[in-house]
């Protein structure tokens, strides 16, 4: 019942990942297999790893009992209400005891691309939502909702996959979550942070499937009066998940002057999917004017092109806290002096004086050489 892939890059994960292409059987085309989080992925409020105050705390772990070879649970399910029972571990790797919370959340797309998680307020993703597509957290159903655990201990639970009757093809994802909902102190500085663990489950409905992508129009904004930061919304309209790349070139309307060019390779996109993806401009300022946006989105046999205008008004100009990167400052030029003539013109005037000296002391030794009588040679006396 678990098929092979290798996981993408998860925002909030442990670890970095990657995917490749790989033909599916009974699919339409070859396309890009994928998961989310691996079993242990820490989801904190603050950056960097769990400090040692957070860790004093009851501080959840999760990993499958059965996962495919990247630690994740994996599924291949029929539209027709099928379903799957899998087990899990929940341990409390912290100090003290933990009352845990566990439930199923949905999988979304980031703002910048890559798979994330539901919070514990908001597990499901409402429709429409920004990065909401093929989630499958209302699929998850654990056996229990709520652990105690003592410090150093684990349980294991049950949960049950099940895919809804008349479910499209294409791929879905969810996760199985363990929380401490009591926030834990970091380094004592007053912030506070959730504790989370996911891993991720991914539903494969067979069926024929298809890739697409939409772009959308941009617009430009001001961020904290430091750089200008165009927004596009990106989209997936396929039904699987893919990573796609994004390549343009921004230019003045005229065509005259390219301004930047852009190529870069996104992270994973969630099927049916919407985004409003930053471009940030760091290395200068975009004058008020009309300009033209290029994009191309996709993966190869699965593209689509568009050119869009876009306008910046005088107000969206004004970034006044741009810094140039790495820019070298002014050199400090010595004033000078008030009266009198200028150092450089002296020294000009003596290094001209000493010059016309040598070149006379020289022609004086010449004419006084050539004026020496011959000085006589031979075995003979001289005249």
């Amino acid at each position: 019942m678990h098929r092979s892939t290798d996981d993408p890059t998860c925002h909030g994960s442990t670890r970095p990942v990657s995917t490749r292409h790989r033909p599916v059987h009974g699919r339409s085309r070859s396309r890009r297999t994928w998961a989310a989080c691996v079993a242990g992925a820490l989801l904190l409020l603050a950056p960097g790893g769990v400090t040692a105050e957070a860790a004093s705390s009851g501080a959840p772990g999760l990993r499958a009992v059965h996962p495919n070879p990247q630690g994740y649970f994996e599924y291949r399910l029929s539209p027709a209400g099928e379903q799957v029972v899998d087990t899990a571990v929940v341990s409390n790797q912290g100090a003290i005891a933990a009352d845990l919370l566990v439930y199923g959340a949905d999988g979304y797309t980031s703002h910048v691309s890559g798979i994330v998680y539901g919070e514990r307020n908001q597990p499901l993703r409402p429709a429409g939502a920004e990065g909401a597509g093929n989630g499958a957290g209302s699929w998850i159903t654990p056996s229990v909702t709520t652990l105690h655990l003592a410090a150093g201990t684990s349980q294991t639970i049950s949960f049950t996959t099940a895919v809804p009757a008349g479910t499209a093809p294409g791929d879905y994802v969810g996760g199985l979550v363990a929380e401490n909902p009591t926030p834990a102190d970091v380094n004592s500085g007053g912030l506070r942070v959730t504790q989370r663990s996911v891993v991720a489950v991914v539903v494969h409905v067979p069926g024929t499937v298809h890739g697409g992508w939409s772009i959308g129009d941009p617009s430009i904004s001001v961020e904290n009066s430091s750089r200008q930061v165009i927004t596009v919304p990106l989209a997936s309209t396929g039904d699987v998940v893919a990573k796609p790349s994004l390549k343009g070139i921004l230019a003045t309307c005229t065509g005259s002057t390219v301004v930047e060019r852009l190529d870069r390779k996104l992270d994973t996109f969630l099927p049916h999917s919407r985004i409003n993806y930053p471009i940030t401009i760091d290395d200068r300022v975009l004058p008020a004017g009309c300009y033209t946006l290029s994009l191309d989105l996709g993966e190869p046999g699965s593209s689509v092109h568009a050119d869009r205008q876009l306008t910046i008004t005088p107000p969206q100009a004004q970034v006044p806290k741009f810094v140039v990167p790495n820019g070298a400052s002014a050199p400090t030029l010595a004033a000078a002096p008030a009266g009198g003539p200028s150092p450089l013109v002296i020294g000009l005037i003596a290094g001209v004086g000493l010059l016309l000296l040598g070149n006379l002391l020289a022609l004086l030794l010449m004419r006084r050489r050539h004026r020496r009588p011959p000085k006589a040679t031979g075995s003979g006396p001289p005249g």
